[in-house]
This record gives structure tokens, sequence and C-alpha cells, in this order.
């Protein structure tokens, strides 16, 4: 029991983590944008960050196919099973979704702004997901009179 509390935990944490830098680089993507690069430092176009940001992504997707198979063997309660399985979806649909709009070359910027907003919630999801089942798996089992 105490091994599988142990490596949710660890997954939890990390998952926060990641949240925490994906709403950081959607926050300053957005603030370059909307103030005309006062964040270039972290602009895209920063090859060291870019692959930095590119290997954690790569990563954190492995990570959570890993945790989904960990959690089945550990017969972890099923609301654990949203986040990993919210976090391939999301880099999934997110990767595609950034393959298209650079074939295509000629979106505006309002649909790039449009995305990064997305991309902003679902941080924010992520964040308060991971907190929330951190509190939920790390609470004393409630005792019922």
């Amino acid at each position: 029991m105490k091994q599988k509390k142990k490596f949710l935990q660890v997954y939890l944490i990390t998952a926060l983590i990641f949240g925490f830098i994906s709403l950081a680089d959607n926050a300053f993507i957005f603030l370059s944008n909307t103030f005309n690069s006062t964040f270039a430092f972290l602009d895209s176009t920063n090859r060291i960050y870019t692959l930095v940001l590119a290997i954690l992504s790569f990563l954190f997707f492995f990570f959570n196919l890993t945790s989904l198979v960990v959690f089945k063997h550990q017969r972890v309660e099923k609301i654990a099973y949203v986040l990993p399985l919210y976090h391939l979806l999301n880099n999934v649909l997110f990767v595609g979704i950034g393959l298209i709009l650079n074939i295509l070359n000629t979106v505006s910027n309002a649909v790039w702004m449009g995305v990064i907003i997305a991309g902003i919630i679902c941080s924010l999801f992520e964040i308060g997901f991971s907190s929330y089942l951190l509190k939920r798996f790390n609470s004393p089992p409630e005792v019922s009179l």
C-alpha cells in the first residue's frame, strides 16, 4: 500500500511541476506576443529554451505512459488515471494542432493566441487537478459514524 502511494505522490508532484512549467511557458509566449517581445529571451526562437522544453515534454509523455501501466499494476483508484490520460491526449492534440498550423503557415495571430490561451487553461487544470489529487490521496481516510 505504501509503495502505491509513493509512486502516485511522485507522479502527482511531477505533474504539478510540469503544469507550472507549461503555465510559465504559455504565459511568457502570451506576454511576449502581447507586449512586443518583452520576454524575448524566452521566446520560441531561443534554441536552448526550446530544446529543453521539447526534451522535458518528450520525457513527460513517456512518464505518463509508464504511469498508466504502474497505476494498473498497483490497482490505484480510477480517478488517478484521469491525469495521465489527460496529459497524453493533450500532448497529442496540441502537437497535432501545432503541426497543422505550422504547415498552413497562413494562420492569423489571433488563432495562435487562441491556442496559447487554451494552453494556459489546460495548465491551470493540470495544476488544480494535481493539487486536488495530492490532497485527496495524502489525507487520512474519513471515518463515518
